[in-house]
């Protein structure tokens, strides 16, 4: 019988997986809402063979569960890691996937997760990167290879959206060229701008959906930062969770300048609610410096409808209330 499932999407990563049953039983699971999914209990859940050209991927670690007669006839059994350490570890599976107001998607190529760690308050990620095992890639040139989605603030409480298929034509889009590397997107960043401040960048930023903050060069971070805290004038407060500019207020009572972040042929113009995020009374800049990868995390991304164009290679942009979208 069919059940459901709550995922984040993800587009810095690749392999749909959830929480599959026993693993509550060796306590290697995290709590979620939903029930655990029960491979036992579907009659199109499919575990795929080590012999399998499934099994073998480059975007993630796979081996064989060999099985006592023929290790070749074995499960392939999984392993992906996140940037910070998270893992889920499992079965390489298929089944049945549908998705509301979507198509149905047979054979669904899936984890099904026996060891978790890292994560919590969902039942598993859908991988939207570029690698094969990812939703987009599975579902392919039925959805004309475009996919977008519009995050709503997490105070809202309203419901985010993921639309496969369209374009994005909503008033004021933007676009800027798709730069692909390995199996994850990619924009190039010329600058960034605060008021009269201009902050030179010219760096390739990835784009990811399942990072909260944006991770900026650690020069390019201090200016941003300095920039922002001179226009504010209150005083800033002791951080709480390793940001470096924090207040006890609400994002929407700062009235912080507008931050403008100046893409290859595209000016996407971030408000109060894509530069500060909410903890509790406390509303910390939800950006930090990094000395790796540049990225432009899902704050920054909040109130856009952000479409992915693969065959044309390009991201657009377009100001939304995305509680109405």
């Amino acid at each position: 019988p069919p059940v459901e499932f709550l995922g984040v999407a993800d587009t810095g990563s690749d392999l749909i997986w959830l929480q599959c049953s026993p693993c509550q039983k060796t306590r290697s699971c995290y709590l979620q809402k939903s029930p655990l999914f029960d491979p036992t209990k579907s009659s199109t859940y499919k575990p795929i063979s080590c012999n399998s050209p499934s099994c073998h991927h480059s975007d993630i670690v796979t081996d064989c569960a060999a099985n006592e007669t023929n290790k070749n006839e074995g499960e392939c059994v999984y392993l992906v890691t996140y940037g910070s350490g998270p893992l889920s570890f499992g079965v390489l599976s298929a089944d049945t996937f549908t998705f509301p107001l979507s198509a149905t998607l047979p054979s669904s190529i899936f984890g099904c997760g026996f060891a978790q760690s890292g994560f919590g308050g969902f039942d598993g990620i859908i991988g939207l990167g570029l690698g094969p095992l990812s939703l987009v890639s599975q579902l392919g040139p039925r959805i004309n290879h475009r996919f977008s989605y519009c995050l709503a603030p997490q105070a809202s409480g309203a419901t985010s959206k993921l639309r496969f298929g369209g374009d994005v034509l909503s008033p004021g889009v933007v676009s800027t060229p798709l730069i692909t590397k390995s199996s994850h997107y990619f924009l190039t960043l010329e600058r960034i701008s605060i008021g009269g401040r201009l902050v030179q960048v010219g760096q390739d930023a990835a784009i990811d959906s399942g990072t909260t903050l944006t991770l900026l060069p650690t020069n390019a971070y201090n200016h941003v930062r300095d920039a922002v805290k001179n226009a504010i004038r209150l005083s800033p407060i002791p951080n709480l969770d390793g940001s470096e500019l924090c207040y006890e207020a609400h994002e929407s009572s700062l009235n912080p300048p507008d931050v403008v972040f100046h893409f290859k042929g595209a000016n996407v113009v971030l408000k109060a609610a894509n530069t500060f995020r909410q903890l509790a009374n406390i509303a910390c800049l939800a950006m930090s410096p990094t000395k790796g990868t540049i990225i432009f995390g899902n704050v920054a991304q909040v109130n856009f409808e952000v479409g992915y164009d693969l065959l044309a290679k390009k991201v657009s942009f377009a100001p939304t209330d995305c509680t109405k979208y």
